[in-house]
């Protein structure tokens, strides 16, 4: 007589399929062991070379660190020429880097300093649409190249970039002087309409800021 099957366990029932996905695997790899080498070749190329680009730019953002180091270090000597070579090499070299960006900044100045007014435009135009991720120093890019513009008598465009600056950066403790200064440079081309615009903007929008009196007198002096 037949004896009854006995009914399996769900931990034997487990197992079993454990034991069935294992076998399953084994003969997959087996007929794409080709498929499954090179899949595992990719991955490790990958890990690979991920530590290398990250160890690459570790490095050179050492490295430019240390130029930069050398040419703020010119600067305090009074070696502006010396400086500014720095700055260029260190910029071109390194460039991407955190530091590359300081250096593109640091030189816009010093070549506002110089009243070399068009390369320093382009400079702080440069680190505005390459670098920008520091709030500071792209706020203060935006004011650098409206300042360029006002040098070269073009208060229109000077005024669209103190805008730009208060409007990308809104809380920034520079955005109220970006916001006056712009008002100032419309008085300058002559749009007084928009100058008022942008003062009532500043005492609406910035009602604690010490400038806020100087818009106002300023807003009543142009309604007068």
């Amino acid at each position: 007589m037949l004896k009854p099957r006995k009914r399996l366990t769900k931990r034997q029932m487990k197992e079993d399929k454990l034991v069935t996905y294992y076998f399953k695997s084994v003969d997959y790899i087996n007929q794409n062991s080709k498929l499954v080498t090179g899949i595992l070749l990719g991955i490790i190329a990958i890990v690979v070379i991920s530590y290398f680009v990250v160890h690459s730019r570790q490095a050179a953002e050492m490295n430019a660190s240390v130029e930069l180091s050398k040419a703020q270090a010119e600067l305090q000597n009074g070696n502006k020429e010396t400086a500014v070579a720095v700055l260029r090499a260190m910029i071109n070299n390194f460039s991407g880097t955190e530091n590359a960006g300081r250096g593109v900044f640091y030189l816009a100045n010093i070549q506002y300093e110089s009243g070399e007014y068009d390369e320093a435009l382009s400079l702080y135009k440069k680190y505005i649409d390459d670098y920008g991720d520091d709030v500071i120093i792209a706020s203060s890019s935006y004011s650098g190249a409206a300042a360029c513009y006002e040098q070269k008598a073009d208060y229109v465009n000077a005024a669209k970039f103190y805008l730009k600056g208060a409007d990308k950066y809104a809380i920034s403790f520079e955005a109220p002087e970006q916001l006056m200064n712009a008002a100032r440079c419309y008085k300058l081309a002559d749009d007084k309409t928009k100058a008022k615009q942008v003062y009532q903007r500043l005492i609406d929008d910035y009602p604690d800021a010490r400038q806020k009196r100087d818009a106002e007198m300023f807003l009543s002096a142009l309604n007068g």
